[in-house]
């Protein structure tokens, strides 16, 4: 059954990407999204402040306040001076109705797995021990080396591992001669977190070094 989804505001671009998707109800106010949101027991609410031509802060307040059980995304018209202390997700326009949905399936993906199983690296997520990768608004089954690659990325983030240091701490081997299992990995690694980009934007080769994983290191959370 499709998650049950609230959307605040007036951007009918949004509204009919979320309703291909998500059961999804439509309101104008804070107040009447926390009604329907508390009746229909919805999984996400989406606060489009830039539609409502407000920053949105008292609302995302007081649906944070309400709803400590729904998970919140918050869209701003402009980047917010400080980051916001009550949703789980924030959005900054413009963007379109597509990344609006991966928004919401990540949050939904992220809700589905313990908050302590998880090792959170920038825009990504891993349970460890469920083997499952959050990334893009899609939930990746993994290989145990898999998981043992990216744990090693997630772990050092924007740091660079020569391949010699993941043939060792990944495959626990110190021979080198050979490391074409390693290039399979690293190509299914940066097709995943890039998301068919043609140029790496996360996972960057150092040329005659290695390996960096490059995020932000305010969304980093390395358990």
């Amino acid at each position: 059954m499709a998650a049950k989804v609230v959307y605040v505001g007036e951007n009918r671009g949004f509204l009919r990407g979320l309703q291909k998707r998500y059961i999804t109800f439509h309101v104008r106010s804070g107040k009447r999204a926390i009604d329907v949101a508390q009746e229909e027991n919805a999984a996400v609410v989406v606060l489009d402040a830039a539609s409502l031509g407000t920053t949105g802060e008292r609302i995302c307040t007081r649906l944070r306040s309400a709803l400590s059980d729904a998970s919140l995304i918050h869209i701003y018209d402009h980047k917010p001076v400080a980051k916001s202390e009550h949703a789980d997700e924030v959005l900054v326009m413009p963007f379109t109705s597509r990344k609006l949905n991966n928004c919401v399936e990540r949050v939904l993906n992220v809700a589905t797995v313990h908050a302590d199983d998880l090792l959170v690296c920038g825009p990504f997520a891993m349970s460890v021990d469920k083997r499952i990768l959050l990334a893009h608004g899609q939930e990746i089954s993994l290989s145990p080396k898999q998981v043992a690659l990216l744990q090693a990325f997630f772990s050092h983030p924007n740091e660079i591992l020569d391949r010699a240091w993941l043939m060792q701490n990944v495959w626990d081997t110190t021979y080198t001669g050979d490391t074409r299992t390693l290039d399979v990995h690293i190509r299914w690694v940066r097709r995943v977190l890039e998301d068919g980009g043609k140029r790496p934007k996360f996972l960057k080769t150092v040329r005659g070094r290695g390996y960096r994983l490059e995020v932000s290191t305010s969304s980093v959370d390395a358990k």
